[in-house]
């Protein structure tokens, strides 16, 4: 009967490297092309890796509690899917001020228009004072509900300064 209980517990936790592994590689994409929801709040983009992070948390938790020591290596894994998803909102909603960015995409994009290209400009809460009207520069993919940013300039410079 024990056997069968070991070989049970060994596939969930197979189980469970396979789906961090690929929320990992998924999570590591995403720092360099980050997903955006709805451009104008960071409140959403706050909620879906806030989620990601609070499932992370419990996934963490139940497998110390059922594998114990068998278990720490995905539980870092998890930890580092955590620290992802996390450096998101900080980038979202701490780095950046408050407010809504200067963005554009073109065309009317709407949540089921096709893909256009777009650009936000974001105010920074901490500015390099060695360059002229500091901000963030992002270029996107998407639409104005979701959007994957493919460029961002972290020293830009605001356009309306001749940037």
């Amino acid at each position: 009967m024990e056997e069968a209980e070991g070989k049970s517990g060994i596939d969930h936790l197979r189980r469970d490297w396979r789906f961090f592994t690929l929320l990992l590689i998924f999570l590591v994409v995403m720092v360099k092309f980050p997903l955006r929801i709805k451009l104008r709040e960071a409140f959403w983009d706050a909620m879906f890796y806030g989620t990601i992070s609070l499932i992370c948390v419990g996934a963490a938790v139940r497998i110390y509690r059922n594998y114990g020591k068998h278990g720490l290596r995905l539980i870092a894994v998890i930890l580092l899917c955590i620290v992802l998803s996390m450096w998101q909102i900080v980038d979202m909603t701490i780095l950046r001020l408050e407010g809504t960015p200067a963005y554009t995409f073109s065309g009317l994009a709407g949540i089921f228009e096709p893909i256009h290209d777009g650009w936000a400009w974001y105010g920074l809460r901490f500015p390099n004072d060695d360059i002229m009207c500091h901000s963030l520069f992002e270029r996107y993919v998407g639409n104005n509900f979701i959007a994957i940013a493919y460029d961002i300039n972290r020293n830009a410079t605001w356009f309306a300064c001749g940037g």
